[in-house]
């Protein structure tokens, strides 16, 4: 379902196949088509679906990257680091899902960058707008992310600096409550709202 409605984006100039409904924001498989667009994906596969596989492959490996880096901001050795890193890529269950062109698959990326930007210590402000952006674009990717914005919150609490805590947070939270307002406008012009 996903391809096609990459394919739609890229080869009709539409957000689906069919009639598009809100059923899941269109961010998941716009970043789909956007993939597939860059790198010729559609073109070079004889079936669709293994252009959208070969998209939540290159977010599959983003996550490992990104799931890294986190394992080693929390204070995780290098070995460990790698650990977590293979068994999020290698479990069998991962080796299930990670084929399958879910819109969780492209959301995870976004979430560990969310995460990973809201542990950073140095630069605060512009760590925590971009982890409040990634996790606005995890939530328009797959609304169901919205359920990780409570430990988020913790996450940024426990890392942010005392004396400039209530700027920092009101900066990440307006940035989230803006990007989130965008499927909201994007129903309001359609005149879908």
């Amino acid at each position: 379902t996903y391809t096609a409605q990459a394919w739609a984006v890229t080869h009709l100039g539409e957000l689906a196949h069919y009639t598009y409904w809100y059923d899941h924001p269109p961010l998941g498989w716009l970043q789909i088509a956007g993939y597939t667009q860059l790198t010729g994906a559609f073109d070079r596969w004889d079936i669709a679906v293994l252009a959208g596989r070969e998209a939540v492959l290159v977010a599959a490996l983003i996550s490992v990257v990104l799931l890294w880096a986190l394992a080693r901001r929390l204070g995780m050795s290098r070995g460990a680091a790698a650990a977590a890193g293979l068994l999020f890529a290698l479990s069998p269950l991962a080796v299930q899902f990670h084929r399958t062109v879910y819109l969780d698959n492209v959301a995870v990326p976004w979430l560990l960058l969310a995460f990973f930007l809201a542990t950073n210590r140095r630069g605060q402000l512009a760590a925590f707008a971009g982890s409040a952006a990634a996790f606005g674009i995890a939530v328009l990717t797959k609304e169901t992310f919205l359920l990780a914005l409570p430990i988020l919150i913790w996450v940024m609490i426990r890392a942010s600096r005392k004396e400039t805590r209530r700027y920092t947070l009101s900066v990440a939270g307006s940035i989230l409550v803006l990007i989130g307002g965008s499927y909201l406008l994007l129903a309001a012009v359609k005149g879908e709202l």
